[in-house]
């Protein structure tokens, strides 16, 4: 597990919250996730099917949790057909101010339930995870629901990134 702090995504994280909304998540296809997001590595969109977008209060920290979960697809761990990997960042907004925070974090590898899956669809015909990507890429839908319908990877990936955040940022602001 490696993580890598973030810094000058603020107005990055605005435009998304303004086109998301709160306690919502959003399903983005690669081609329609606005780009700018510092700290995503370069090249990464190309090995992703899409981009999942979620805002869910924490009443406790008075904070509203931003996820940003690329949809990466590898080989699967056995070798036999492909995953889908995640390697989330999570940063937030003050819930009462609304002003985003100044530090988020990346999590490369992380150990955490539904961070990899296997690919459903038969992708028998691919010969190279190009191929699997850019025909997973053409199932994807551009969508937005309430954060209640979240699945369990977006909702075990928000926890964790969670728990993550407030042990490394706010551990080290105490």
């Amino acid at each position: 597990m490696k993580t890598k702090f973030v810094q000058s995504f603020e107005s990055a994280m605005k435009k998304l919250l303004d086109d998301i909304g709160r306690n919502q998540i959003r399903f983005y296809r690669t081609n329609d996730f606005p780009g700018g997001f510092p700290g995503l590595p370069p090249g990464l969109l190309n090995k992703c099917t899409g981009v999942t977008v979620a805002v869910s209060a924490c009443s406790a920290d008075q904070r509203d949790y931003m996820l940003i979960a690329p949809n990466r697809v590898d080989w699967a761990s056995k070798g036999k057909g492909y995953s889908y990997d995640m390697d989330p960042f999570i940063g937030y907004f003050d819930s009462n101010s609304g002003e985003p925070c100044r530090t988020g974090i990346f999590l490369y590898h992380g150990k955490f339930p539904g961070r990899s899956e296997p690919v459903k669809e038969s992708l028998e015909h691919c010969n190279n995870l190009d191929e699997a990507v850019t025909t997973l890429k053409e199932k994807v839908m551009s969508s937005v629901q309430c954060i209640d319908q979240v699945d369990h990877r977006i909702k075990e990936a928000m926890n964790f990134m969670a728990d993550i955040f407030r042990s490394e940022i706010d551990g080290e602001e105490s």
